[in-house]
């Protein structure tokens, strides 16, 4: 009996689990995935001039234009959001360090909710003035169900789990003691880039949609489920 019980807290312990005076502890996880109805863009326009005035002057404008093109595919102002505004001074090397000019980069955040329109918009951007095109990342609008079925696997793991260490051990699971979750969706989400499209465009001389797979995005939920050890 004894030897049985040290073997299963062995094999507790291996799998990532713990067993201590309050009970046995251990993980689960629940992964969903799914047909995703919404993306995130990420839009640059970089502006290089004499003058890091003029080089802003010419990126405002430039980004002006862009932002008139994006909201003409019915994004709302509230979706298409700012970010990474920087200037740079740009150097010429050679024996001797010297300014040659100034580069301007600005950046905007755009959710996209109709992806039937995804392709069109980032060609037109790059036409209107992107000069990068990144980070593309899709992402569904409601997960409550999906969270929800998630959480039922990730709890239905961990109890299984520990049902078979309780059966092994030849003890029964109490209470539930405590219980933690943590949600994983961002870094699981597909991610694509497509850079210097300016230059393919300009190649081709002529107006391409950009193809775009959003295939299922995966959406995880991890639980930490800590039982007392019953009579």
């Amino acid at each position: 009996m004894l030897k049985q019980l040290f073997g299963t807290i062995a094999s507790i312990l291996m799998a990532g689990g713990a067993v201590n005076a309050q009970g046995v502890q251990l993980s689960g996880t629940g992964t969903v995935t799914a047909k995703p109805d919404m993306a995130y863009v990420t839009l640059h326009v970089a502006s290089e001039n004499k003058t890091a005035a003029t080089a802003t002057l010419d990126n405002s404008k430039a980004m002006s234009q862009l932002c008139a093109t994006v909201e003409s595919f019915n994004i709302e102002k509230k979706d298409i959001r700012t970010t990474g505004f920087h200037v740079f001074p740009r150097y010429e090397h050679t024996e001797t360090q010297r300014l040659i000019g100034y580069i301007v980069n600005n950046g905007l955040h755009i959710t996209v909710r109709d992806l039937s329109v995804l392709g069109k918009l980032l060609d037109s951007a790059v036409v209107n003035g992107a000069t990068n095109v990144g980070n593309i990342q899709w992402d569904v609008a409601d997960k409550s169900k999906i969270f929800a079925n998630a959480r039922r696997l990730a709890f239905n793991d961990a109890y299984q789990r520990a049902a078979l260490y309780a059966e092994q051990g030849n003890f029964k699971l109490g209470n539930i003691q405590s219980l933690t979750e943590q949600v994983n969706y961002n870094d699981l989400g597909q991610r694509e880039t497509y850079e210097s499209l300016a230059v393919g465009r300009a190649a081709l001389n002529r107006r391409v949609d950009v193809p775009t797979n959003p295939g299922e995005v995966p959406f995880q939920i991890r639980i930490t489920v800590q039982w007392s050890i019953g009579n």
